[in-house]
């Protein structure tokens, strides 16, 4: 599975918000906004594994318009790691 992702600077700080699941991380620079994305990602995954239901979803309608608007400063489609 995959989700689309929108990153953009807020205050001096990286935000990435997946769009398909309603998931936001916020890192001091890009390379670690991935990172810690990742983590996320799979940490969600497996919570929603172990309690037996789908994962949050999906992001405020705003979020979306970012992606459809190209108003944010990075648009990326990463991977949800699958169930554990």
């Amino acid at each position: 599975m995959n989700t689309r992702v929108v990153a953009f600077r807020e205050e001096g700080t990286w935000v990435a918000q997946c769009l398909d699941i309603d998931v936001c991380v916020s890192a001091p620079n890009l390379s670690r906004l991935w990172n810690v994305l990742d983590l996320m990602l799979f940490a969600e995954r497996h919570l929603a594994s172990e309690l037996g239901q789908s994962l949050p979803g999906p992001a405020p309608l705003k979020f979306h318009e970012l992606w459809a608007n190209d108003a944010c400063v990075v648009k990326k489609i990463v991977r949800v790691p699958d169930e554990a």
